[in-house]
């Protein structure tokens, strides 16, 4: 089957057989991919990484509308300078995860009993959960479902190397 016939018939995925029509492709002048498919492939994968960030946005803006004793256990409502400050990190981590070359994953967004948003990213058995403090930034590795100090740290910002040590450990 062409590579025509392929798009016509699966315009919006990438079937199987798309592999071995990219294997076959050669580029034509310099500068071009030695495989489009894979080009388009990876844009499809930002597009998702995208509408992830955005979803992630707005349950962060959803925050905004919990009021004190949201838990019925008397927890505190999420304060506003810190959703801005989780939406600023949540970026950030976009951002770092697309220089990484990982898909951005929507994280488990909620907040402390005292206020503070958490954002919390799980792999198997391995958990980070971000607390956005005003202090700032409290990261939490978490393994077996045992609250080990396997990782605790205080970043005032979260750079792309915390990144990296964190989501590394996460994925590794």
């Amino acid at each position: 089957m062409t590579q025509l016939a392929l798009k016509q018939k699966y315009p919006n995925t990438f079937h199987p057989a798309t592999l071995n029509a990219i294997r076959r492709t050669s580029p034509t002048r310099s500068g071009q991919t030695l495989y489009p498919e894979y080009s388009r492939l990876r844009e499809y994968q930002s597009k998702a990484g995208e509408k992830n960030l955005l979803q992630t946005i707005s349950l962060l803006s959803h925050l905004r509308t919990w009021e004190d004793n949201w838990d019925g256990y008397g927890s505190k409502k999420p304060k506003l300078s810190l959703i801005k400050k989780a939406t600023k990190v949540i970026n950030d981590i976009y951002n770092f995860s697309r220089l990484n070359n990982d898909f951005f994953e929507i994280p488990n967004v909620s907040c402390s009993e005292v206020g503070e948003v958490t954002l919390e990213y799980w792999n198997k058995e391995k958990k980070i959960s971000l607390y956005i403090t005003s202090q700032g930034i409290e990261c939490v590795k978490i393994q077996d479902d045992i609250f080990e100090n396997i990782g605790h740290n205080l970043y005032k910002s979260f750079n792309y190397s915390d990144y990296q040590e964190n989501f590394g450990w996460l994925n590794g």
